[in-house]
Order: C-alpha cells, then sequence, then structure tokens
C-alpha cells in the first residue's frame, strides 16, 4: 500500500513531498538525541523534509553548532532535505519556529537581550533570511496575540494544526479538534482572525511531537499520562516543490505552495484563477477555482472558504475528486480549501489572496 498518488503526462512543473520542521530532542523536552529524530523521521516517519525545533533558551552555543552540523550531516539531495532551525519560545509573544535557508543560522534566543521582544527576533529573521512560523496561535496561555501585528517579509507561513490541535477557528465555528490543553483555546487568536486583519499566512501542518516519532507518532493510543488524552494527532505538511533540495523545498515554502493535514498523505492541489495555493493575484470577473484531491479513505466534504465563510462545498464520498467551483464576488478576498475525509482526518489548502484587476 502506498501513498496516494497521480500520474501525469511528462515531467511535472512541481511534485509533491511530505515533511514536518517540528520536533524536540531530550535536549529540551523531548525523546531521543538529534541523530536517533533525524533516522526515524526519513526510514519510518517516511518523511521527505524534517527539521528540529527544540526551545531556545536550553541551548548552549556549543549545542547549538553540534544541532546545525547534524542537520547538515543528514542532508541528501534528492533524497532527504533537512531544514536547519529551532523554536522562540516566548510566552508573552507566542511561540514562534524559525527556519534558516541554508547550511547555518544563528542562534537568538528568547532570553537574550536583543531576542526577547517580537520585534528583535524579527529583525534577526529578516537580518538572514529566515522564516519566522507562529504555531499553536489559538492556546490561551502560549498562543498569538495578533494585535502585535505581522511581518509579511518573515511570517509567511502558520502552522494551523499539531498536537496542539487545530487553529484554524474556534470551537463553535465548527472546528472539530479545538485546543483543549494548557487553558485551551482563546478567541481572537485563531488563524482566521489573522487572515481578517490581512496578514498573508501559507498553512503548513506541524508535529510539535515529544515523543521522538517525527511522522508517526504514538502518542494519541496511550492513556497515561493523563494529559496525553486531551492532544490529537500531529500534522504534517503537503509541499510542492521543483526539487527535493533545500533551494527547491525552501522556495515552495516561500511561495506558500503548501498545505496542513492531520497526517495523512491526503493530496491535494488547489488553484484559484488559474493561480496556485500561496498566490496574491489581480483578477477582473467571475472567479474560478480547481481542486484536486485524492484521499487514503473517501472524501466525505470539500469546503471553499472565503473570507472566513463556506461559499461553496461538495460531498463526494469518493477517493479521488477533481471539481471546479464558480464566485462571482468582486471585492478583496482570501479563498482556500477545507477537506474532511470519512475517517474525520483533516486537510486546508494555504490560501489565495485576489483583490480586482
Amino acid at each position: 500500500m502506498s501513498n496516494p498518488a497521480e500520474v501525469v503526462e511528462g515531467e511535472p512543473e512541481y511534485r509533491l513531498y511530505w515533511g514536518d520542521l517540528h520536533c524536540q530532542t531530550f535536549f529540551s523536552d523531548g525523546l531521543r538525541c538529534p541523530e536517533e529524530l533525524y533516522v526515524f523521521a526519513r526510514d519510518e516517519g517516511m518523511l521527505d523534509v524534517f527539521g528540529l525545533a527544540d526551545h531556545d533558551y536550553g541551548l548552549t552555543p556549543a549545542q547549538w553548532r553540534y544541532f546545525v552540523e547534524v542537520t547538515n550531516a543528514f542532508y541528501r539531495p534528492g533524497e532527504f532535505v533537512t531544514i536547519v532551525g529551532y523554536e522562540w519560545t516566548s510566552n508573552r509573544y507566542g511561540h514562534r519556529n524559525l527556519h534558516f535557508p541554508g547550511d547555518w543560522g544563528p542562534l537568538l534566543r528568547c532570553t537574550d537581550e536583543d531576542g526577547h521582544t517580537l520585534e528583535g527576533i524579527r529583525e534577526w529573521a529578516r537580518r538572514h533570511g529566515a522564516l519566522l512560523i507562529p504555531h499553536h496561535s489559538a492556546n490561551a496561555v502560549m498562543g498569538c496575540d495578533w494585535d502585535y501585528g505581522w511581518d509579511p517579509e518573515t511570517e509567511r507561513l502558520v502552522e494551523i494544526y499539531s498536537i496542539w490541535g487545530n487553529s484554524e477557528r474556534p470551537a463553535r465555528e465548527g472546528n472539530p479538534r479545538p485546543i483543549r490543553v494548557t487553558g485551551g483555546e482563546r478567541e481572537g487568536q485563531h488563524v482566521l482572525d489573522a487572515l481578517d486583519l490581512g496578514y498573508r499566512f501559507g498553512f503548513v501542518g506541524g508535529g510539535d511531537t515529544h515523543d521522538g516519532r517525527p511522522g508517526d507518532e504514538l502518542h494519541t493510543l496511550q492513556r497515561e499520562p493523563e494529559a496525553y488524552k486531551d492532544l490529537w494527532r500531529q500534522g504534517i505538511m503537503g509541499v510542492w516543490a521543483r526539487s527535493l533540495t533545500r533551494r527547491g523545498i525552501w522556495e515552495a515554502l516561500w511561495a506558500r505552495r503548501v498545505y496542513a493535514t492531520t497526517n495523512v498523505r491526503l493530496l491535494l492541489w488547489t488553484t484559484v484563477c488559474g493561480a496556485p495555493m500561496g498566490s496574491e493575484i489581480r483578477w477582473s470577473g467571475p472567479r474560478r477555482g480547481t481542486v484536486r484531491a485524492a484521499g487514503e479513505v473517501p472524501i466525505s466534504r470539500v469546503e471553499v472558504v472565503r473570507n472566513r465563510k463556506t461559499i461553496a462545498e461538495v460531498r463526494p464520498e469518493e477517493e479521488i475528486i477533481s471539481w471546479t467551483w464558480e464566485d462571482a464576488f468582486e471585492g478583496p478576498a482570501y479563498y482556500y480549501v477545507r477537506i474532511t475525509q470519512g475517517d474525520g482526518e483533516m486537510a486546508w489548502s494555504s490560501p489565495v489572496w485576489v483583490t480586482s484587476g
């Protein structure tokens, strides 16, 4: 048995790769050492792209150099892409993972004089061409207050789903996997709240796993300790990239040509007015979008979300779908696709932003 796949004529412009950039080692609060995690992600989690995200405040300069060396040692172009990064762990401003495009990136901790403010870490990311990815934004204690603003240069992605749950929208708006730990969720901190403010985030899924099994978590089968009962499956991201290299994966991440799933390998490709997920376009006239998807089990619901509201949907009850929708709306809008499989597992495409041409 394999992941859902699509057969096309000729060489495709993009290929689909699976990744997770959010996993902790025993150097902070996880299990296993960095080498073990890279081996597991590659050989047992069957991931194409992987990166560590240990908490910054516990890392010494020597440990950070070691993390970078291990990350680079496991990089194999065309086979396995590793990304240098760590987690900036500010409870005041919200946790954000910092990822670097190449084989090195300097450590700036939330406890350092220049790194304890949000603007400080944003400036650090801009200086080094890094991506700064917020996660579990809806959490009441460790989430993100969107009133602190948004940096379009570095904050191009948001981790919409992880073991914490789904930060897309509140439970009262239909979220089946809201955050239940550490105070639960807080209104106004969901990803849709950020999009409504004009923040242009693409969507990734991440693990935030601590059990040493990236891509293949087991904590959902545990009943002890009690806290595990309130966690969900890990998330992963689908990446549509031109090549399985750091350059190719980074270009796809930067372009937001990515999507999130609840650790299912659901194939998903979406366009709006011919532009792929993550695009910003100008368009006059009716807006037409396409959805191609192949699920691990039959797909029960496909929704097109425009400016927070579902404007079109189908309920195919089939494993493979190809669907076109149309919208006559002429104002500025973001569009994305939310998919639910028959087993309850989900996927979210990154949005496309449209303004009138």
